[in-house]
């Protein structure tokens, strides 16, 4: 059976999810009153489509390490999706707590994102068809980009993996916008079709030591 909490709440708020669970689809779905949204370290898990029709969202707070798709029954659904969602411009900080982000957290959202300095691994589809309003720093602890991590993102900045990043999954930026891409001696392994139909200025591949290199990466 379907339920919706707070619908009726009437006055602005900032959800604070501080240690507990929600184990029902779309718990939040149509509460407009939302204005800021923070998962915190020790939340356990969320379920996808909580957040679908909460319009007044502006500032999203992930700091949760934890988080995992309970009762995940949606196939592609992603936890805040555009598509359900106003973000024209939504603020996205992601904590230093923040070690894996899980696969399709953000989906068709214009955002502004800063990333915490101890991710290491970003999940499949995290920020497919994204919008950023920014330019993005990836942390130097930065090892994994998984599977169309960046489908179809538009991305104001160079794209530069040439530190720490080891694995590049599969349609990691296909269709992407970026500027400028490198890859650096760190990459051990590279998807098939990573940069198919991307967008880009220039690149430059300096991988001598990649260990597996995908069709049509």
């Amino acid at each position: 059976m379907r339920k919706i909490a707070f619908l009726f709440l009437t006055h602005p708020m900032a959800l604070d999810m501080h240690g507990f669970l929600i184990a029902t689809e779309s718990a939040f779905s149509g509460c407009e009153i939302i204005k800021e949204v923070s998962i915190e370290k020790n939340v356990y898990s969320v379920v996808y489509n909580s957040f679908d029709g909460c319009y007044g969202i502006e500032k999203i707070y992930w700091n949760s390490d934890l988080v995992t798709n309970y009762n995940d029954e949606y196939g592609s659904s992603s936890l805040f999706d555009g598509s359900y969602m106003d973000c024209d411009n939504i603020e996205v900080i992601i904590g230093d707590a923040v070690e894996k982000l899980p696969v399709r957290l953000f989906a068709d959202m214009k955002m502004t994102l800063t990333m915490g300095k101890n991710l290491t691994e970003i999940g499949d589809s995290a920020f497919a068809r994204c919008t950023f309003l920014n330019e993005i720093t990836f942390p130097e602890t930065l090892v994994k980009i998984g599977a169309a991590a960046f489908s179809n993102a538009v991305l104001p900045c160079d794209i530069i993996l040439d530190n720490t990043v080891e694995q590049i999954g599969n349609s990691a930026f296909s269709g992407a916008t970026v500027k400028n891409i490198k890859l650096g001696r760190k990459v051990k392994s590279i998807g098939s079709q990573v940069f198919s139909s991307t967008k880009y200025d220039s690149i430059e591949i300096d991988i001598p030591d990649a260990e597996f290199i995908g069709w049509r990466a």
